[in-house]
């Protein structure tokens, strides 16, 4: 029962991390968050907050978790978005971009 509930804490917060660095995102932010600052603010507070607030509502929250969140994506994010190259550099940029959020999300469901 135990591994059960920790599986469904996982994909309640991979749904989150879904929906906030994609549909949330929207075309806009997604074209010129690398282009602007502010756009890639915007989407670094709208998937940290989401992921913390799924976080909280696990009762697993931390106050650490804030920074450690939107700094890790900004990071992350900024990584990708000042790489240039043909689509397959950003499929794999992509794929490390998205396994460093999750690792970011592991990391905060693990460590208390």
């Amino acid at each position: 029962m135990k591994y059960l509930i920790l599986v469904e804490n996982y994909f309640l917060l991979l749904i989150l991390h879904c929906l906030a660095d994609y549909p949330l995102q929207g075309d806009f932010l997604a074209s010129f968050k690398g282009k602007n600052k502010i756009c890639m603010f915007v989407h670094c507070v709208i998937w940290s907050g989401l992921i913390y607030f799924g976080l909280k509502h696990l009762g697993i929250a931390q106050y650490w978790h804030i920074p450690f969140l939107f700094l890790g994506h900004m990071l992350i994010d900024y990584w990708k978005c000042s790489r240039s190259g043909n689509g397959k550099e950003l499929t794999t940029d992509l794929l490390v971009d998205q396994f460093l959020h999750l690792i970011q999300i592991i990391a905060c469901m693990h460590l208390r």
